[in-house]
């Protein structure tokens, strides 16, 4: 089998069913699609039923477009998020405002955000106000002098327990976790401008809100390591 990914995959995890979708990268086709429904009256996720439900597909899936699943999008529809808001300030004594430094105090903030939500991954992270010498503004205005900067800053987390768990099971087919995306808030964001979930989330990967704050792996020159930094759409 090819290696060589063209698709995305997105798993649906809700109290009513599971759901497996892939996706052509360029044209956001349906290449596979399968769901089941469970019946399931409680917040818990039964994830004996759902690994049943992937060894029932994933397979398919690889024999179908002869090229292996090595990380799927995970989309939850539970109650297991937990959100968190931060406004941190910083002084710029008059200098011009660039993109650089709205960079740095996002990794200030997320990493700020991380010590308090100890155990727990963020899913998004989602810029809601800039104020700027006392003036607010729903978008970064770059390029002007400031002396002080204020950014509230929203966070949905997830506990790492849920994830070790979903971690576990998707192991058994090679695969991990590539992202996490809350179920309410991407209903919440496009609200019925689209009623796809599966497009949703590939709309938000693709930068559609621009207020959110996409995390990136980019490798560095001349090492194996990784530096993470934050891709902002303006």
């Amino acid at each position: 089998m090819s290696e060589i990914l063209s698709f995305e995959t997105y798993l649906l995890v809700t109290k009513e069913k599971f759901s497996i979708n892939v996706l052509n990268k360029l044209s956001q086709k349906n290449l596979y699609k399968n769901e089941k429904f469970i019946a399931n009256h409680l917040n818990e996720i039964n994830y004996e039923l759902l690994n049943n439900f992937l060894n029932d597909n994933i397979f398919i899936i690889e024999r179908k477009l002869k090229k292996f699943i090595k990380n799927i999008n995970l989309i939850i529809e539970f109650d297991i998020f937990f959100p968190v808001k931060i406004s941190v300030k910083k002084d710029f004594h008059g200098n011009l405002l660039e993109n650089k430094d709205l960079n740095h105090l996002l990794q200030e903030t997320k990493e700020q955000c991380l010590n308090t939500l100890e155990g727990f991954k963020i899913a998004h992270m989602t810029v809601e106000n800039y104020k700027i010498d006392e003036k607010n503004f729903s978008y970064f205005p770059e390029k002007i002098n400031c002396n002080n900067l204020v950014i509230d800053v929203g966070f949905i987390g997830i506990p790492h327990f849920y994830l070790n768990n979903f971690d576990s099971i998707l192991k058994n087919y090679h695969i991990s976790i590539n992202q996490v995306f809350s179920a309410k808030y991407l209903n919440d964001f496009f609200k019925d401008k689209e009623k796809d979930i599966f497009k949703m989330a590939k709309n938000i990967t693709e930068g559609c809100n621009p207020n959110e704050v996409l995390f990136i792996q980019k490798p560095l020159k001349n090492t194996g390591f990784f530096e993470r930094f934050f891709h902002f759409f303006n």
